[in-house]
């Protein structure tokens, strides 16, 4: 698969590079290198003449490259086996070479115990890795973002986001359990609609994450009983934790999307769990050997015309009011005492279950989502803009967007979504975007 890996901006780079140097200087010489989520054992960062050394060959996991050693002049050769971009390397020179390139070093490649260590600085720059350092766990994290992968889970496509994000590197800083039970696969929990947060249950072990900067982070692990029936058949609303666990475990409300993936078997078992724990929906799919994706595409459950009323009766306050529906549309239209009055329209976006005012296309809330702000009762426009704002603004940052002015949002843009203008790697481009799916799409400036 061909990827374009993602810049680490030189403010974090420099203060990992930093950080490292400062835990050496403090007597820790145990700094730790997790690399594409996997924590590196025996081949730590080192300080040679002030300067943040890094294991060629540890580094060089980060994109599987290829690495060829010339012992006689003392080069290494390194080629990226996506890019093809290759870096020549020759220990004690200052000079390095990218696809044929010069290029100076601020310190030069120099052998320790048989192994090659190179500046941290260069290597993270050429490789265009994240780089970050995680100060509590005294830990130098390096790894690439797929772009393709990114690009899908910002997509309309719910299941090829969920396929993407659980295809992310997996990065947890600290000690992980140790599963003490047999398996043969394991299961996906996602909340409606999400994309961005799931639990994976394998092997007696809960792990919790969260993406954020091209990769899922894990913030909750923790010993469950397997055999308890919230595992292995209904909704795990709370995790029934069995002694070892870390971080703080997250609670399932309301409905719940389940992928349990059986490598025996070699099927996928897929379904919904309405919010009382009971199944809405179950199918199964062979799992496809060519691109092993566990998602499956789930049925919308607004489609029928009762449960649409019932959640926007719940939501929205629209009990009585006059439904339509075209294409995957919905409108609720208020009967006024005043006949001659227009009635208030909302609308809602069938696919998504975004709620929407019709005059404006300014977003309310989301019928399917848990937890889902609602901005009905936001009369005030700067108040609503403001709202918009804030809700928008950690969404632009995990997917690398930067607004293209303080006022970005242009207004409603229809189905559910607002517009506006961002930069994308410093280009201004125009997007729309639904603040509660989390999914945006690049457009034509409006």
């Amino acid at each position: 698969m061909k990827k374009k890996f993602i810049h680490a901006s030189c403010t974090i780079l420099m203060f990992a590079i930093l950080s490292v140097q400062a835990a050496h200087a403090s007597g820790n010489q145990e700094v730790r290198l997790n690399l594409n989520g996997v924590n590196v054992e025996g081949q730590h960062p080192v300080i040679m003449n002030n300067h943040t050394m890094v294991p060629l060959r540890t580094v060089a996991l980060i994109s599987d490259a290829e690495v060829s050693w010339n012992a006689a002049d003392k080069t290494v050769m390194m080629t990226d086996p996506v890019s093809q971009k290759q870096l020549k390397l020759q220990a004690g020179s200052s000079i390095a070479y990218v696809d044929g390139q010069k290029t100076p070093l601020d310190a030069p490649p120099a052998m320790k115990d048989g192994t090659l260590y190179v500046p941290f600085r260069f290597i993270a720059g050429s490789l265009h890795a994240q780089v970050l350092w995680d100060a509590p766990s005294q830990t130098v994290v390096m790894y690439k973002s797929d772009e393709k992968l990114t690009e899908a889970l910002h997509g309309a496509d719910l299941a090829k986001a969920r396929n993407a994000a659980i295809r992310l590197p997996r990065i947890t800083l600290h000690d992980s359990l140790m599963a003490k039970e047999e398996g043969g696969g394991g299961t996906y929990y996602f909340r409606s609609g999400e994309r961005d947060r799931f639990m994976y249950i394998d092997r007696g072990i809960a792990r919790y994450f969260e993406i954020r900067n091209g990769a899922a982070w894990g913030t909750f692990e923790a010993r469950v009983d397997a055999g308890n029936k919230n595992l292995s058949g209904e909704l795990p609303i709370q995790i029934p934790v069995m002694g070892e666990s870390w971080g703080v475990a997250p609670v399932f409300k309301g409905r719940i999307d389940f992928f349990r993936e059986s490598w025996i078997t070699g099927q996928v078992r897929y379904g919904i769990y309405d919010t009382a724990g009971k199944t809405l929906y179950e199918g199964k799919n062979p799992v496809d050997v060519n691109t092993e994706e566990v998602v499956a595409e789930l049925p919308v459950f607004l489609s029928g015309e009762q449960a649409i009323k019932q959640l926007m009766a719940e939501k929205m306050g629209v009990k009585d009011w006059s439904m339509s529906k075209e294409g995957n549309i919905y409108s609720f239209i208020s009967v006024p005492s005043d006949s001659k009055a227009e009635g208030v329209v909302y609308k809602v976006n069938g696919r998504t279950g975004t709620v929407y005012d019709a005059t404006s296309g300014g977003p309310q809330t989301n019928l399917i989502i848990d937890n889902a702000p609602n901005l009905k009762a936001i009369w005030n426009g700067n108040v609503y803009q403001e709202e918009l704002l804030k809700l928008a603004g950690p969404i632009l940052q995990s997917y690398g967007l930067v607004p293209a002015s303080k006022s970005w949002i242009g207004g409603g843009y229809g189905d559910g979504y607002i517009y506006g203008a961002v930069l994308k790697d410093k280009t201004k481009i125009w997007i729309k975007l639904d603040l509660f799916t989390k999914e945006w799409e690049e457009i034509e400036e409006p």
